[in-house]
C-alpha cells in the first residue's frame, strides 16, 4: 500500500510531495481549508483517498493514475475529481473489490471504462463524467447491483446502461 499511495500522490502532487512518516496513515497532505483526506482502518490499511480539486492548488498537471492503485485492496472510497488527470482508468482498479465510491469526474481521462470495474460489486457511486472516455459501457458494470449514483455524461460513450 505504501508504494501504491506514493505513486498516486506523486501523480497528483508531482515533485512537491514529500513523505513525512513511515506509516501511510500519518502522511500529511490535508490542506488547512479541507478537501483532501485519507483514512485507514485499525490495521493501517488505506480505506479512503479523497484528493479533489488539486488543479486549483497545482498547475500543469498532466499525470496518469498509476496502475498500482489496484494494490490498495482495502480501498472503499477513491475520489480524484477535478485534478487534470490524463491517461486511462487502470484496469487494476478492479482488484479493489471493496470499492464503494469512485469519482474521477472533471479530469482529462481517455480510453475505455475497464470491464474489470464490474468486479467491484460493492460499488454504490460511480462518476466518470466530463472526461474524454470512449467505447461502450461495459456490461460487467451490471454486476454492481448496489449502484445508486452512475454518472457518465460528457464523454464519448455508446451503448446502453447495463
Amino acid at each position: 500500500e505504501r508504494y501504491a499511495l506514493t505513486l498516486i500522490l506523486f501523480a497528483i502532487y508531482g515533485q512537491s510531495w514529500i513523505q513525512q512518516s513511515h506509516s501511510v496513515c500519518d502522511w500529511s497532505f490535508v490542506k488547512e481549508d479541507g478537501g483532501y483526506d485519507t483514512d485507514c482502518d485499525e490495521n493501517g490499511n488505506v480505506m479512503a483517498l479523497i484528493l479533489n480539486d488539486m488543479e486549483s492548488v497545482l498547475t500543469g498537471l498532466t499525470n496518469n493514475l498509476p496502475s498500482e492503485v489496484g494494490l490498495l485492496r482495502f480501498l472503499r472510497f477513491l475520489s480524484l475529481a477535478e485534478n487534470g488527470l490524463t491517461g486511462t482508468i487502470p484496469s487494476e482498479l478492479g482488484f479493489c473489490t471493496n470499492l464503494e465510491l469512485f469519482y474521477v469526474f472533471n479530469n482529462a481521462l481517455t480510453g475505455f471504462i475497464p470491464s474489470e470495474l464490474g468486479l467491484c460489486t460493492n460499488m454504490e457511486q460511480f462518476s466518470v463524467s466530463f472526461n474524454g472516455l470512449t467505447g461502450s459501457i461495459p456490461s460487467e458494470l451490471g454486476l454492481c447491483t448496489n449502484l445508486q449514483l452512475f454518472h457518465l455524461q460528457s464523454n464519448h460513450l455508446k451503448g446502453s446502461i447495463p
